[in-house]
């Protein structure tokens, strides 16, 4: 759960950081009417070949209007909406300009801890669509090296 750090960081308008098991647990509740929304922040071909189950696509620079469209039908006050991306670059730019929407709760906005890469290395569930798959997209060779090996693939799993 938050630490004490994070809820300050909160309150400062500062985006949270949510660690993977954390997220972990809120998913195994099972409600999906409340869990939280997943925006997965990595480009078409990456989430091509795996992202956390439900997860919905978008670009780090989105414009506010898409943004709104896409997130108003699904968000309600006190909806987790959790970035990710490969490590949590271009997830934490999202998460920060997320924090400049008005119909938006700040404390509502959070950023996973080590991205996509650290929940997967963590043995955790990536999906291709509904199906569970083991690879997951190494974004390049350099930031594919914090990606355990054996689930480095740059083309879906059918």
């Amino acid at each position: 759960m938050r630490s004490l750090l994070h809820v300050s960081a909160c309150s400062l308008r500062v985006y949270c950081q949510m660690e993977t098991q954390d997220l972990a647990a809120r998913l195994e509740d099972g409600n999906q009417a409340d869990g939280p929304i997943l925006l997965d922040v990595r480009k078409p071909e990456e989430y091509e070949v795996s992202h956390l189950h439900g997860a919905i696509r978008i670009d780090s620079d989105v414009d506010p209007a898409t943004l709104r469209q896409t997130l108003e039908p699904v968000y309600k006050p006190g909806t987790p909406v959790v970035c990710y991306c490969s490590v949590g670059y271009r997830s934490s730019k999202l998460a920060a300009k997320l924090q400049n929407e008005e119909w938006l709760q700040k404390e509502d906005v959070y950023n996973l801890q080590g991205s996509i890469f650290k929940w997967r290395n963590e043995k955790r569930a990536v999906f291709c669509g509904d199906k569970e798959v083991d690879g997951v997209h190494p974004y390049n060779t350099v930031f594919g090296l914090l990606l355990a090996s054996k689930h480095r693939t740059y083309k879906p799993q059918l």
